[in-house]
């Protein structure tokens, strides 16, 4: 091997590392045709409990941009909500018990959702690593899926 492709090499395989130690995106990932028209750029997942007076009350996913900064808040360019009861391995319809949103600072909305579905794979308590995927299509035809993986965090009490 010449110095100058083991120099490279080594600056690929430093350069995964880095990538690979900042990313909190992985095992997760958008697509859909709503790609056409909307903007849904994220470096983030949060997986969010929603705990309200100790009754579980949802589980929410929230694929989020915080790139630049939030300084008035972070847009979330796709948020999925599923009311409880959740469990894992159980697929929960959409449109009859969720939503599938959008908090963006253009103010740009999903149409309303026709139907879909969301499994959490592994749904453990607070702190514990959690997956799945969901399937979304709207009113329109227009379709968004992806795939989900985080940490599971408390919102609410």
């Amino acid at each position: 091997m010449t110095a100058t492709r083991a120099l490279l090499t080594c600056f690929a395989l430093v350069g995964a590392a880095l990538l690979a130690g900042c990313d909190d995106t992985a095992g997760s990932r958008l697509g859909g045709s709503v790609y056409e028209t909307y903007n849904l750029t994220f470096n983030t997942i949060k997986i969010k409990k929603q705990v309200v007076g100790g009754t579980f009350q949802a589980m929410i996913v929230e694929y989020v941009n915080d790139s630049g900064g939030c300084a008035n808040a972070c847009e979330i360019p796709v948020k999925v909500v599923i009311n409880a009861p959740v469990s894992g391995g159980e697929k929960k319809d959409l449109a009859k018990d969720g939503a599938v949103t959008r908090v963006m600072k253009d103010n740009s909305q999903f149409p309303d959702l026709d139907k879909g579905n969301i499994t959490f794979h592994d749904l453990p308590d607070v702190g514990g690593d959690a997956s799945g995927e969901f399937y979304a299509t709207f009113v329109g035809g227009t379709t968004l899926n992806g795939e989900f993986s985080g940490t599971v965090q408390l919102l609410g009490n």
